[in-house]
């Protein structure tokens, strides 16, 4: 199956993004989902992937996919991979981040935040960019002092990722 998702690959056109790029997820504490989870339904290009997943972790910008059948793995760009979960696995506050952001000029609007939720903001090397207490339930984020690149934003247990161009 790996071998049919990689040469299927070579042959799909490659999808430039719009400026906003956001994969939105509840991981819990850590970086990697365990199929003890609610299995998620995941797509690389527009092709959803058959194979059973055993756990899904990051490295970088990359995504890697584990696969039941011969202990595999799968590492692919973050861009090109779309992970759904079928339910929330009992996780409400999932739909409270459905709609999380927007960003206009050099200012990324978060709503629908729990007050006193923390919200933090990473580079691709892990490195902490920005920190704060949210205080009422929408907050805007100033990214003019970011420069152009890739950024995670970690609300509580929610992780958003997004590109400044």
């Amino acid at each position: 199956m790996k071998n049919k998702l990689l040469n299927m690959k070579k042959n799909l056109k490659l999808y430039r993004l719009p400026l906003f790029v956001a994969l939105v997820f509840s991981i819990g504490t850590s970086n990697a989902w365990a199929a003890n989870d609610t299995n998620p339904t995941v797509t690389i290009n527009g092709i959803q992937v058959e194979e059973t997943l055993s756990k899904i972790t990051f490295d970088g910008d990359h995504v890697i996919l584990h696969f039941n059948a011969n202990d595999s793995q799968q590492s692919e760009d973050m861009e090109d991979v779309t992970i759904t979960w079928n339910q929330t696995a009992g996780i409400s506050s999932i739909k409270t981040y459905q709609n999380l952001s927007n960003i206009t000029g050099n200012t990324l609007n978060l709503q629908g935040i729990a007050p006193g939720e923390r919200i933090e903001l990473f580079d691709t090397s892990g490195k902490k960019c920005f920190q704060t207490r949210v205080s009422s339930e929408s907050i805007t984020l100033p990214l003019e002092h970011l420069t152009k690149g890739i950024y995670i934003i970690k609300v509580g247990h929610t992780f958003i990722k997004f590109q400044k161009k």
